[in-house]
Protein backbone atom coordinates (compact mmCIF):
# COMPACT_ATOMS: atom_id res chain seq x y z
CA UNK A 1 0.00 0.00 0.00
CA UNK A 2 1.49 3.58 -0.81
CA UNK A 3 2.25 6.05 1.18
CA UNK A 4 -0.55 8.54 1.46
CA UNK A 5 0.63 12.27 1.79
CA UNK A 6 -1.41 15.22 2.17
CA UNK A 7 0.37 18.82 1.36
CA UNK A 8 -1.52 21.48 3.99
CA UNK A 9 -1.74 24.81 4.44
CA UNK A 10 -2.57 26.45 7.35
CA UNK A 11 -4.17 29.70 7.07
CA UNK A 12 -7.48 30.18 5.61
CA UNK A 13 -7.46 25.86 6.31
CA UNK A 14 -6.64 25.29 9.99
CA UNK A 15 -6.64 29.20 11.17
CA UNK A 16 -9.71 31.13 9.97
CA UNK A 17 -9.29 34.90 10.35
CA UNK A 18 -13.41 35.33 11.02
CA UNK A 19 -12.50 32.66 14.11
CA UNK A 20 -9.98 33.65 15.84
CA UNK A 21 -10.18 34.17 19.57
CA UNK A 22 -7.94 35.65 21.66
CA UNK A 23 -6.72 32.47 23.38
CA UNK A 24 -3.24 31.95 22.60
CA UNK A 25 -1.83 28.69 21.50
CA UNK A 26 1.48 26.81 21.84
CA UNK A 27 4.21 28.91 20.48
CA UNK A 28 2.08 31.79 20.24
CA UNK A 29 0.12 30.82 17.27
CA UNK A 30 -3.42 31.24 16.87
CA UNK A 31 -5.54 28.27 17.44
CA UNK A 32 -7.35 25.96 14.44
CA UNK A 33 -10.78 26.03 13.90
CA UNK A 34 -12.39 23.27 15.54
CA UNK A 35 -14.27 22.11 12.45
CA UNK A 36 -11.19 22.15 10.33
CA UNK A 37 -9.40 19.79 13.41
CA UNK A 38 -12.23 17.22 13.11
CA UNK A 39 -12.31 17.27 9.43
CA UNK A 40 -8.42 16.50 9.20
CA UNK A 41 -8.88 13.92 12.61
CA UNK A 42 -11.16 11.81 9.88
CA UNK A 43 -9.39 12.67 6.90
CA UNK A 44 -6.20 11.35 8.68
CA UNK A 45 -8.19 8.23 9.88
CA UNK A 46 -10.48 7.35 6.52
CA UNK A 47 -6.61 7.91 4.81
CA UNK A 48 -3.79 6.65 7.25
CA UNK A 49 -1.86 9.60 5.66
CA UNK A 50 1.18 11.61 6.77
CA UNK A 51 0.96 15.91 6.62
CA UNK A 52 3.66 18.01 5.01
CA UNK A 53 3.51 21.31 5.81
CA UNK A 54 3.51 23.77 2.74
CA UNK A 55 2.20 26.75 4.43
CA UNK A 56 4.20 30.29 5.24
CA UNK A 57 4.29 28.95 9.02
CA UNK A 58 7.36 26.82 8.22
CA UNK A 59 9.22 30.35 8.28
CA UNK A 60 8.35 31.01 12.12
CA UNK A 61 8.00 27.80 13.26
CA UNK A 62 10.58 24.82 13.34
CA UNK A 63 9.23 21.08 13.25
CA UNK A 64 9.13 20.36 16.60
CA UNK A 65 7.23 23.11 17.49
CA UNK A 66 4.95 22.76 14.82
CA UNK A 67 4.72 19.28 16.00
CA UNK A 68 3.58 20.65 19.57
CA UNK A 69 1.20 22.97 17.69
CA UNK A 70 -0.97 19.91 15.77
CA UNK A 71 -0.79 18.28 19.44
CA UNK A 72 -2.31 21.36 21.48
CA UNK A 73 -4.72 21.57 18.51
CA UNK A 74 -6.01 17.91 18.93
CA UNK A 75 -4.79 16.82 15.78
CA UNK A 76 -3.96 13.22 15.53
CA UNK A 77 -0.99 13.12 13.87
CA UNK A 78 1.95 15.55 13.46
CA UNK A 79 3.37 16.37 10.73
CA UNK A 80 6.60 14.50 9.04
CA UNK A 81 7.90 17.40 7.44
CA UNK A 82 7.77 20.74 5.34
CA UNK A 83 8.05 21.41 1.71
CA UNK A 84 11.13 23.27 0.81
CA UNK A 85 10.33 26.86 1.04
CA UNK A 86 11.72 28.99 -2.02
CA UNK A 87 11.92 32.88 -1.92
CA UNK A 88 9.04 34.91 -2.64
CA UNK A 89 11.64 37.22 -4.62
CA UNK A 90 12.96 34.75 -6.68
CA UNK A 91 12.05 34.44 -10.31
CA UNK A 92 9.04 32.95 -11.40
CA UNK A 93 7.73 32.29 -15.03
CA UNK A 94 4.70 34.18 -16.27
CA UNK A 95 3.78 36.56 -13.90
CA UNK A 96 0.71 37.66 -11.96
CA UNK A 97 0.08 34.55 -9.20
CA UNK A 98 3.56 34.77 -8.17
CA UNK A 99 2.76 33.00 -4.18
CA UNK A 100 0.52 30.29 -6.06
CA UNK A 101 3.24 29.13 -8.48
CA UNK A 102 5.63 29.38 -5.68
CA UNK A 103 3.54 26.94 -3.45
CA UNK A 104 3.03 24.65 -6.55
CA UNK A 105 6.91 24.76 -7.52
CA UNK A 106 7.49 23.60 -3.39
CA UNK A 107 4.60 20.66 -3.79
CA UNK A 108 6.03 19.20 -6.95
CA UNK A 109 9.78 19.87 -5.66
CA UNK A 110 9.15 17.98 -2.31
CA UNK A 111 7.51 14.88 -4.33
CA UNK A 112 10.35 14.68 -6.67
CA UNK A 113 12.61 14.40 -3.80
CA UNK A 114 10.42 12.21 -1.92
CA UNK A 115 8.79 10.01 -4.62
CA UNK A 116 11.22 9.00 -7.15
CA UNK A 117 9.35 5.95 -8.06
CA UNK A 118 5.60 7.84 -8.35
CA UNK A 119 3.87 5.56 -5.51
CA UNK A 120 3.02 8.03 -3.54
CA UNK A 121 -0.70 9.08 -2.94
CA UNK A 122 -0.94 12.51 -2.20
CA UNK A 123 -3.49 15.34 -2.34
CA UNK A 124 -2.34 19.51 -1.73
CA UNK A 125 -4.84 21.35 0.46
CA UNK A 126 -4.53 24.71 0.03
CA UNK A 127 -7.17 28.24 0.16
CA UNK A 128 -5.35 29.62 -2.53
CA UNK A 129 -5.84 28.22 -6.19
CA UNK A 130 -3.45 25.88 -6.77
CA UNK A 131 -5.60 23.88 -9.66
CA UNK A 132 -3.70 25.13 -12.31
CA UNK A 133 -0.20 23.32 -11.52
CA UNK A 134 -1.30 20.48 -9.50
CA UNK A 135 -4.09 17.91 -10.55
CA UNK A 136 -4.28 16.12 -6.85
CA UNK A 137 -5.76 19.24 -5.19
CA UNK A 138 -8.41 20.53 -3.20
CA UNK A 139 -8.89 24.02 -2.57
CA UNK A 140 -11.04 25.41 0.65
CA UNK A 141 -13.20 28.26 -0.59
CA UNK A 142 -14.54 29.88 2.16
CA UNK A 143 -12.90 31.67 4.87
CA UNK A 144 -15.93 31.14 7.78
CA UNK A 145 -14.98 27.39 6.90
CA UNK A 146 -11.59 26.13 5.62
CA UNK A 147 -11.15 22.39 5.86
CA UNK A 148 -14.55 22.03 7.42
CA UNK A 149 -16.11 23.21 3.90
CA UNK A 150 -19.11 20.69 2.62
CA UNK A 151 -17.32 18.17 0.86
CA UNK A 152 -13.94 18.84 1.13
CA UNK A 153 -13.15 16.48 3.14
CA UNK A 154 -14.65 14.19 1.10
CA UNK A 155 -13.02 15.16 -2.14
CA UNK A 156 -9.89 14.66 -0.20
CA UNK A 157 -10.53 11.07 0.91
CA UNK A 158 -11.26 10.36 -2.58
CA UNK A 159 -7.87 11.54 -3.96
CA UNK A 160 -5.72 9.78 -1.02
CA UNK A 161 -7.60 6.77 -1.14
CA UNK A 162 -7.18 6.60 -5.10
CA UNK A 163 -10.94 6.81 -6.33
CA UNK A 164 -10.43 10.16 -8.08
CA UNK A 165 -7.78 12.42 -9.10
CA UNK A 166 -9.90 15.35 -9.06
CA UNK A 167 -10.94 17.78 -7.37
Amino acid sequence: MPMKILFLDIDGVMVLDPHKSKVEGVHGHDPFYKPSVEAINHIISSTKCKIVISSGWRRFFDFEQMQEIFRWNGVQDVPIGFTQDYEADEKVPTPGRELERLRCREVLSWLRAHDTNGRLSWCAVDDMDLGFQLDKFVRCPDINSGLSYPGVPQKVISILNGASSEA
